[in-house]
């Protein structure tokens, strides 16, 4: 694996993955890597980082000891930083270095709280003394310790002159021994969790800083061990972030308007851009206020949010939950903004109207103040040595907001520059469907307590990105080389969405060539070549009576007494557990050649599950009476791995082990899965089979029982509220739709589910992320009797018969396995088909795609009062690109940038057409590859067929570029794209060329501010539409006549004429509201251009303009 890292480890950015299975020496190959690094480092080094999810599986010791094997001591101790929680760096040696401390720190109660705590646990850290709340109160009591320190070493001076003295000054040089993290700046070389990589680094000498933003680490190198699980940790840190930075939006709103309508910015932060900025939102908020927010929101009676919260979720179109819908009124006369689910009149306004204006405004300001912070932080940052923090929190603190706005804001803010750079423009001025995994989704929650009897709190919570975004950032700007044995498992359930991260890496995307994969190969195969020597034994373990089970060991009235007294009525599904695992068991206990057995389960045995530890001892008990010759001492036989107090439990377990005697360890899958070590010390006269050439004193556990993986998707409990499990069940759910394994219906029933009842039922076999997490928990779990190269003589594998039953093993037949692995996949025989359910897949991913487009257009046309220069140049070039592009390759799809990828949707294999069915201006939609839909997206459907026998429009579409035929292509124009945009474009492009051409008629694009109520306009009179109707939607053009008329009176025109393009029968025209609107029903008849209906147009446009000069 060396040589491979070296081929990439150059680049300056990107992702590059590689699967490596347990045992096989992955971290070992890094780290001979990093000592090469090592070896030639100098201030001016790329940074590196060594990441994996449990700071104690950090191999630092391992590092050093191969620098100093190198003669790299002196470099280790200079360059090498390991970053670990702030509290387990005082909890190690804050009470060993207390003699170094000066007394004016000593004597402080912040210090003195925190000593007397640790005293306490270090005292009791052997006896039964429950330190629960103690070590709970830690974390408050090292930052308030913290504090002081910095309030300390910021009377010394700037960034450079702590670092100077903390450094050289004997007073003060224990806070490096303390805290290793002040010399951040100053290391090259970093081992950490991913949840200290993810959080801010507190460095004690400037302002906390995620690495991702400090521009001194970028084009790192950024070796991620167990890649695909540390996922889940930055998936619990932003549901932790959001629930801490929950804003009440209507007191956040306010504050932010009453600072802009009576404070006073400086002058010295604003350039000219700055104040427009400031002017917008001085203009904005006022509007808003004026209409939201004079008055209270409170609940009415019938809808008392005292009992429950009531919730409304947000990833771009808004989920009512708990009610059908919330609406609300403003009562003048009570002075009150009435949240109400009655709309009976018609009157009352949707409530999410109030929730998408107020939150548009206050990100309008965030994204503002990130500009207005970056001027300021620019014009001080040479002379003051500023961070950009400081000056954030310096504009912050002028406007005097409440703790909770402040901190929100101050948050908001700087994650922009995690979620990429501010944009240059504060309004959206493209269609660009921002991905979910960019965009995150919001929570809004009503509640009323004791404490606001007049009004109801609108809590605001928000997961600002996914961390499919946070890692594309990050490998944008460094190299990210991820190493996991099961790196590249496609299932957005347990691993990285690998699709969206090589979509928006494009080359950077790097994947292992051929060779590398044979070179890996030949590795593996170096590596368990003394396999051949082990007995490997797979056993399927079934479903069978107990009393079956029982039956060769016990006699009927033992049988009869362990049913009646111990196992009783227990659950059907409990008792398949049992009866499982017993099997299982009694066969390792009756064979000798076998010492530790591993069993797995997704519910810890222990005291109080289900079946619990004393069923398990009480039938050993029984083995010992009337089986054995010998007795097993059931309290010492089995050990129970929990995640409380684990690291005594497996020292003990080892030590156990290592003596030889024969356990049988209990845990389950979340608490020794992903990168935890059971090896143990050979016990004196165990012969060992060495299945290579790599020395080592331990050796693997024996047996292993596999339970099927159950619990994949999140669960509620009916009658719990916990945030934490609707957090996770909204991303999985939100995951499985971006990926199309449930369709957006599915997806929004859901996550409705579990702000209800949590009622949520998925097959595993159903979805190809669930099946192959399900997968990758069993791989991961396997791969904890695969960590060295010494095995029993014996190795058995009891597999719960469900996995055969339910699991395809399809995507994991390829990949290099260890052999225990690769038996459970040579045995397994399930084959789901998910070939064919990607055809499933990629519709709903098309619908979820082309709804969240629809939603970008209606906003972006139908609600934009004002367009600017620059929106209407994108919108005119769209219209270009698609009229000669409505099909793409993959290739070219790529190139493009997300504001013209939008347009297209992914098709199964090429393609010229599809169907679909929609209903209600696509507030429903349906996508099939095949013939099922009612509406057809065809080159003959847009009647380019008919254009190319037209000379004079298939020359022109010629000269222009523009598309006469559909070419069979991986991408094609989505319905709402085609329907309301393409077809319009193609309408436009037709219609201008006939009238300029045959009527010698000077056609003028709208103004800005009137663009898009009309196509074109002739002298500011007449006002001009061209359709691209089917004459099945002649008679809809009706619907369209009152709105028709309410823009011709808005603009001032005289006359609009709205004309139709294409018709096969013949129409006479038809006129309304007194001839000041006339229909032309077509220009084309058949393949002709008709003379009638020109010369009519001619003559209705000259009768219009000879008018009005008369009247002039």
């Amino acid at each position: 694996m060396q040589e491979i890292v070296n081929e990439y480890i150059g680049n300056e950015n990107g992702l590059l993955l590689i699967d490596i299975p347990t045992g096989m020496g992955k971290t070992n190959d890094v780290l001979e890597v990093m000592v090469d690094k090592l070896a030639d480092i100098n201030e001016n080094s790329r940074p590196i980082f060594f990441i994996t999810n449990l700071t104690k599986n950090l191999p630092i010791n391992e590092f050093c000891e191969k620098a100093a094997e190198r003669g790299l001591s002196e470099e280790f101790d200079k360059y090498v930083l390991v970053l670990e929680a702030m509290t387990t760096m005082v909890r190690k040696r804050l009470l060993d270095l207390e003699d170094q401390i000066p007394e004016e720190i000593t004597q402080d109660k912040a210090y003195q709280d925190l000593r007397s705590h640790l005293k306490f646990l270090k005292n009791n850290e052997e006896s039964s003394i429950d330190t629960s709340v103690f070590n709970d109160q830690i974390g408050n009591l090292e930052y308030n310790f913290r504090k002081l320190l910095m309030t300390k070493l910021d009377e010394l001076g700037d960034v450079k002159i702590k670092l100077e003295t903390l450094e050289n000054d004997s007073k003060w040089q224990w806070v490096d021994k303390l805290y290793p993290s002040v010399f951040t700046s100053k290391r090259k070389i970093f081992f950490l969790s991913m949840d200290k990589f993810f959080l801010a680094n507190p460095t004690l000498v400037e302002p906390n800083y995620q690495f991702i933003n400090k521009k001194e680490w970028e084009k790192a190198i950024i070796f991620i061990d167990e890649f695909d699980a540390t996922k889940e940790s930055i998936i619990n840190q932003l549901i932790k972030n959001s629930e801490k930075n929950a804003v009440n939006l209507v007191q956040l709103f306010c504050n932010i308007h009453h600072f802009l309508q009576y404070g006073e910015w400086q002058k010295s932060i604003l350039d000219e851009k700055a104040e427009n900025i400031v002017a917008n939102m001085k203009t904005m908020f006022g509007e808003r206020y004026e209409k939201y927010c004079k008055y209270s929101f409170k609940t009415e009676d019938t809808l008392d949010a005292r009992q429950y919260r009531n919730y409304l979720f947000n990833d771009g179109q808004y989920l009512q939950v708990k009610e059908n819908k919330l609406y609300y009124y403003v009562d003048e006369q009570s002075k009150v903004n009435w949240i109400t689910t009655n709309n009976d009149n018609g009157q009352n306004k949707p409530l999410t109207e109030v929730f998408g204006k107020l939150n548009g405004a206050i990100e309008y300001f965030v994204r503002g103040m990130a500009y207005i912070t970056s001027v300021y932080f620019k014009s001080v940052a040479n002379s003051r040595n500023l961070t950009y923090s400081n000056c954030l929190h310096s504009i912050l603190k002028v406007m005097h907001l409440d703790n909770q706005s402040n901190e929100y804001l101050f948050n908001r803010i700087l994650s922009l520059r995690t979620e990429g750079k501010v944009k240059n423009s504060l309004k959206s001025q493209s269609l660009a469907v921002r991905n979910l995994y960019s965009t995150g989704f919001k929570l809004y929650s009503l509640f009323d307590g004791d404490d606001n009897a007049l009004n109801t709190d609108i809590m605001f919570y928000q997961v600002p990105y996914f961390p499919e975004y946070f890692l594309y950032e990050l490998c944008s700007k460094s190299l990210v080389i991820g190493i996991s044995a099961t790196a590249t498992v496609p299932s957005v359930l347990n691993n990285y969405d690998l699709n969206y991260l090589q979509m928006m890496l494009k080359d950077k995307f790097y994947q292992l060539k051929d060779y590398h994969h044979e070179h890996l190969k030949e590795k593996s195969n170096q590596l368990i070549q003394g396999y051949p020597q082990v007995k490997m034994e797979l056993k399927k373990v079934e479903n069978q009576p107990l009393e079956y089970v029982l039956g060769d060991f016990f006699d009927d009235k033992a049988i009869t007494g362990y049913i009646a007294d111990f196992v009783g009525a227990i659950d059907a599904f409990y008792l398949e557990r049992l009866t499982k695992m017993l099997s299982a068991m009694f066969d390792f206990l009756t064979d000798s050649s076998v010492q530790s057995m591993l069993i797995f389960s997704n519910q810890l045995i222990n005291n109080h599950s289900k079946p619990n530890i004393h069923l398990f001892k009480r039938a050993v008990q029984l083995l010992n009476q009337q089986y054995f010759e010998h007795s097993y001492d059931v309290d010492s036989l089995f050990v129970t791995l929990n995640s409380q107090n684990f690291e005594k439990q497996k020292t003990q377990l080892l030590e156990k082990l290592s003596k030889g005697q024969k356990v049988i360890i209990f845990t389950s899958y979340k608490t020794v899965g992903v990168g935890q070590n059971l090896q143990y010390d050979i016990p004196e006269n165990t012969p060992v089979i060495q299945v290579n050439n790599r020395k080592s004193k331990s050796k693997d556990i024996d047996c292993i029982y596999i339970d099927l993986p159950t619990h994949l998707i999140a669960r509620k409990y009916k009658d719990t509220h916990s945030m934490e499990t609707i957090y996770r069940g909204i991303f999985q759910m939100e995951y499985l739709s971006a990926r199309g394994e449930i369709s957006s219906a599915q997806c929004k029933y859901f996550i409705s589910q579990y702000f209800t009842d949590g009622n949520i039922h998925l097959d595993s076999d159903k979805t190809r992320s669930m099946n192959n997490k399900a997968i990758a928990i069993i791989q991961q779990a396997v791969g904890r009797i695969c960590r060295t190269s010494n095995k029993n003589a014996v190795i058995k594998l009891y597999i719960d018969d469900k996995v055969f039953q339910t699991c395809d093993f399809s995507d994991f037949k390829n990949k290099i396995n260890n052999p225990e692995f690769q038996k459970i996949i040579e045995t397994s025989y399930k084959n789901h088909s998910f070939e064919k359910a990607e055809v499933e897949s990629l519709q709903n991913q098309a619908v979820n795609h082309t709804l969240r487009f629809k939603n970008k257009l209606y906003h972006f046309v139908y609600n934009n009062k004002q367009w600017t220069s620059e929106q209407v140049a994108y919108w005119q070039a769209m219209r270009q690109h698609l009229l000669k592009y409505p099909t793409l390759p993959t290739e070219a799809f790529l190139e493009l940038e997300d504001n013209y990828q939008s347009f297209y949707i992914q098709m199964p294999t090429p393609s010229k057409s599809y169907t679909y069915t929609q209903e209600k201006d696509f507030s429903y939609l349906q996508i099939y590859f095949g013939i099922q839909g009612k509406s057809n997206v065809s080159a003959e459907d847009v009647k380019l067929n008919k254009i190319q026998q037209i000379t004079e429009l298939s020359n022109y579409f010629e000269q222009q570029g523009y598309a006469l035929s559909f070419e069979r292509q991986d991408y094609m124009l989505s319905p709402v794209a085609y329907q309301n945009i393409y077809k319009g474009a193609l309408g436009e492009t037709i219609g201008k060329k006939v009238l300029e051409t045959h009527l010698d008629i000077q056609l003028e694009e709208m103004p800005a501010e009137y663009y898009e109520l009309f196509d074109y306009h002739i002298q500011n009179k007449i006002y001009l539409d061209f359709k691209y109707w089917k004459e099945s939607n002649k008679q809809r053009a009706t619907e369209y006549l009152e709105r028709i008329h309410e823009k011709l009176m808005r603009v001032g025109g005289k006359r609009a004429i709205i004309i139709n393009i294409f018709a096969n029968r013949a129409y006479n025209y038809s006129t309304s509201y007194q001839n000041q609107i006339i229909e032309i029903p077509y220009l084309f008849h058949k393949k002709q251009l008709d003379a009638i209906k020109l010369k009519q147009l001619e003559d209705f446009i000259k009768e219009t303009i000879a008018s009005d000069d008369n009247s002039n």
